[in-house]
């Protein structure tokens, strides 16, 4: 309890209201007098009141909990309190000693912070999706460190106005608050974020203004630049050999800010065509360009956020009275991937429960990693064993629409070709369900095509493989144009022909070529497919990826694993054996028609 004593001023008060004579002299010694009888009364009161037991002063209690009409208006800064240190004989200490003497259940609450924490981002939408159901926890490492002594308390002081009195106390303050208010007073995470977003704009205005007088040194074109922060040894080892080398060979320190590209190589340019001297815009070049809006902008705030988001820490939490603190890392797995975590929890062994519990993700790692420069539907391995499956769709469409047959021995020559590009291919499977239903849809389409380009050729209009192409060459131009249009190819390539030295007489070359390549592709395709049938096809193009994987070999020395070998063998048997099989069944009508062709020309003669 806090005490406080408040002296009464109605003596003052009446003394000074004291109406004397008129003259100076007088009333000064009238209130000499009062002051005295008043001291005189007053002693001899105190001492009546001192023999009955009693004081005259008001001995005005404050309690520690402010009244509920309190006003108390903090007037200082917040302190810490002494701080103290538990006894051997504080209940808190012997509830420590015996948790740490009782082993199986200290393994049981680390077991038990596990699972809380295993349950708690198990019931998260974004964990969930990151790593799938269910989440089990993996391997912990948690250590448990028990407390000198209870938390610091820290008080602050004020005045404190209630209807009975007004006197100077101090009121206690929460840690968490104590340590909030100091991170407001003292904002190092918001200085540190602005100082750096200050360095980053005078670093982009100082490399500006070098850029304009052309005070930044010259690289060297005579031999590639290493990347930024690495040593260049062969510089490294022409200096240990005497040769004469420029200055700042050893490591490459990156540059405040890169000017525009444009200007590097047109600097470049003028550096090599022109000597020193002969041309004035080598010493005086022309007026840099003029930045995007918000190309500064957007570097400044970067530098905020990241230094912000590293500088940053939420106001700590000491742990209450009592408890202790178990701390360390929990791994958690799922069906997608893993994630660690860091844990600090205070347990009270008393109670037998957590008070407080605080997580935060050290990492997470997925199990099947894809690139994410871009639409991320299906990898490329998914997406070459869905399209080898085109052969059955093949199948599908000629039995359901045209009623065709084929032998059991075709039926079985189709598996090792099918499941060959699968081996051959074998990767990082993954896709999302759009990306899954799209890849499908293609390998069905690309039937379809297959299908419909021999019916036209073999069915009842019978056309020929030149007529096909003069026939479907105008709408695919069309459907390549618009599909230019509303995917931006076609500002891209304006940009790329009216820039200078681009659309060259040797590029557009190289485009008639490449069209005419694609001519004859088309033609041999359509003729080929009209001579063996769709389905002998959709296997050429099965055989055609193996091929290429096969060449990729032999011309760019690509490593191919056991398990890819073993693809390549299977889907080139699996080809022959289905060439055999078509070959089979078709000598008999080829004999029929050898024979016919024969006997007509026999009876012409």
């Amino acid at each position: 309890m806090e005490t406080s004593t408040v002296y009464s001023a109605c003596a003052y008060f009446a003394l000074c209201s004291h109406k004397g004579p008129e003259t100076e002299d007088e009333e000064v010694t009238t209130i000499d007098n009062g002051v005295e009888k008043a001291v005189h009364e007053g002693n001899e009161a105190n001492q009546r009141e001192a023999d009955n037991g009693t004081d005259t002063t008001d001995n005005i209690i404050i309690p520690d909990v402010r009244p509920d009409d309190a006003i108390f208006i903090p007037l200082g800064w917040a302190r810490q309190c002494p701080r103290t240190f538990y006894k051997g004989s504080d209940p808190e200490w012997q509830s420590f000693l015996a948790f740490a003497q009782d082993r199986r259940r200290s393994l049981m609450i680390r077991n038990d912070l596990a699972g809380m924490v295993g349950q708690h981002l198990g019931s998260m939408r974004q964990f969930q999706q990151f790593l799938g159901q269910p989440m089990t926890p993996g391997k912990f490492w948690l250590d448990v460190d028990f407390p000198d002594g209870p938390p610091p308390d820290y008080e602050r002081g004020g005045l404190e106005i209630t209807d009975d009195y007004i006197a100077w106390s101090t009121r206690p303050v929460t840690p968490h608050n104590y340590s909030r208010l100091r991170q407001a007073l003292w904002p190092t995470a918001i200085s540190s974020s602005i100082w750096a977003s200050y360095s980053t704009l005078w670093s982009l205005q100082v490399a500006k203004f070098r850029d304009f007088f052309n005070l930044r040194a010259r690289p060297d074109h005579s031999r590639p630049q290493p990347p930024s922060g690495f040593v260049n040894f062969q510089r490294v080892r022409e200096r240990t050999n005497g040769q004469q080398t420029q200055p700042g060979a050893g490591v490459e320190q990156p540059s405040v800010a890169p000017s525009p590209k444009g200007e590097t190589e047109k600097a470049s340019v003028n550096h090599r065509s022109s000597p020193a001297g002969s041309d004035p815009a080598g010493i005086f070049p022309s007026g840099p360009s003029i930045p995007q809006p918000g190309q500064e902008l957007t570097s400044v705030l970067s530098a905020f956020k990241r230094t912000l988001a590293r500088k940053w820490k939420p106001a700590p939490s000491p742990a209450p009275r009592g408890t202790c603190i178990i701390s360390g890392l929990v791994e958690l797995t799922g069906p997608r991937g893993m994630c660690v975590v860091d844990v600090r929890a205070a347990f009270h062994p008393g109670e037998n429960r957590f008070v407080m519990v605080g997580l935060a993700v050290r990492r997470v790692q997925q199990r099947q990693q894809g690139p994410r420069g871009g639409p991320n539907m299906v990898t490329i391995p998914f997406h070459q064993v869905l399209r080898a499956t085109t052969p059955v769709f093949t199948v599908l469409i000629y039995r359901v629409l045209f009623h065709a047959t084929y032998s059991n021995a075709t039926y079985c020559s189709l598996v090792p070709v099918i499941a060959g590009v699968g081996l051959a291919t074998y990767g990082d499977y993954a896709a999302t369900a759009l990306g899954f239903i799209m890849t499908l849809l293609g390998a069905l389409l690309a039937a379809v095509k297959t299908v419909t380009t021999n019916r036209i050729q073999t069915g009842t209009l019978r056309m020929s493989a030149m007529e096909v192409l003069h026939r479907m060459s105008p709408l695919a131009l069309v459907q390549s144009l618009a599909f230019a249009y509303f995917f931006g190819e076609m500002a891209e390539f304006r940009k790329y022909a009216l820039a200078e030295d681009r659309l060259r007489t040797k590029t557009i070359i190289a485009l008639f070529m490449n069209g005419a390549i694609a001519f004859g592709l088309n033609i041999i395709s359509f003729t080929a497919n009209k001579k063996v049938g769709a389905l002998t096809m959709t296997v050429a193009a099965n055989v055609k990826q193996i091929l290429t994987i096969v060449l990729s070999v032999a011309f760019f020395k690509l490593l191919v694993g056991t398990m890819h070998a073993l693809g390549i063998v299977l889907t080139l048997l699996g080809a022959g054996w289905y060439a055999k099989v078509e070959m089979t069944e078709k000598k008999p009508a080829l004999n029929t028609t050898v024979r016919e062709i024969e006997e007509g020309l026999g009876t012409e003669k």
